[in-house]
């Protein structure tokens, strides 16, 4: 019992201390927090907030936050409206600098937790992101990220751990389904400068740098299909490696298209699917058949 109440009395103590301590630091509280961000994570994690408001008793209210989060030689930018902060009590004692969020961005609301080592900043954390219904097309930072225009409505569960400051430093898993997208196909056909999709889902991961498919399924008007593999990561994102095969069916839009149904009759030779195998990189890659 003695130890029960020790340890509500420090977690007391410790959300008393936090909003005192922004709440009456000399230093306006904008600029106190995104200086202590941008040390606790060695530069990888730079904000800039237009307002900045403590709430009783351990929470923080930013409004009209810019970030850039450096990952390797990647970087994320984009822009939330809103965006609420308190410690992670469960991460505390665990022996990590834990902080629960909320936000709120023009493409939907993001929750999570992320928390980083007091000696080894980012290089030994954990990060645990949930978004639901989240306008991939009003938030542009993440096609940048991935250097291709990507849209539609995405549902995702992520949970990572280890050396955050690079992609392929960590663990983990996560899942994604993405509604009514679009994404930039960058194969040079006519006519299918972008894939259309009604639904995408996938199920991953990541360990020791490499990223695990056990499930990806596509279903549109331009193609239908699954596949399954890894992606080798690399610093620079966009040049991370593919591996992955499954089978392809191509559906109307492709196929009332005169150019390229032309052009598939030649690699379908027949058939109304065909097994393919998709390599190079995430910036330009290249799909073909499987033989036999």
């Amino acid at each position: 019992m003695k130890r029960k109440s020790a340890f509500i009395g420090l977690l007391a103590v410790y959300g008393v201390v936090l909003f005192v301590t922004l709440t009456f630091a000399r230093m306006p509280l904008e600029k106190l927090l995104a200086a202590k961000v941008l040390e606790a994570s060695d530069g990888r994690i730079a904000l800039h907030m237009e307002a900045c408001n403590p709430a009783f008793p351990d929470r923080v209210v930013l409004r009209g936050v810019r970030f850039r989060v450096a990952a390797g030689k990647t970087d994320l930018r984009g822009l939330l409206d809103l965006l609420q902060v308190r410690p992670d009590y469960s991460g505390l004692l665990r022996g990590y600098l834990p902080i629960r969020f909320q936000g709120k961005s023009p493409g939907g609301a993001v929750q999570g937790r992320i928390g980083m080592s007091p000696g080894n900043g980012l290089r030994d954390g954990y990060l645990q992101l949930h978004t639901e219904e989240f306008a991939l097309e009003r938030f542009p930072a993440i096609g940048a990220f991935l250097d291709r225009k990507l849209e539609g409505r995405m549902s995702a569960e992520l949970d990572l751990r280890g050396n955050l400051e690079a992609p392929a430093g960590a663990e983990g898993k996560g899942s994604l389904q993405i509604d009514n997208g679009a994404l930039e196909a960058n194969l040079g056909l006519p006519g299918l400068e972008e894939i259309p999709f009604e639904s995408l889902v996938m199920s991953f991961t990541l360990e020791k740098g490499t990223l695990d498919v056990s499930r990806a399924e596509m279903k549109g008007p331009a193609f239908s299909g699954h596949f399954q593999g890894d992606l080798v990561l690399r610093e620079a994102l966009p040049r991370s490696r593919l591996r992955l095969q499954g089978e392809l069916t191509p559906g109307p839009m492709v196929l009332e298209n005169a150019f390229l149904s032309r052009f598939l009759q030649k690699v379908l030779k027949g058939d109304q699917s065909v097994r393919v195998r998709v390599r190079g990189t995430l910036q330009s890659p290249s799909i073909a058949r499987i033989k036999g």
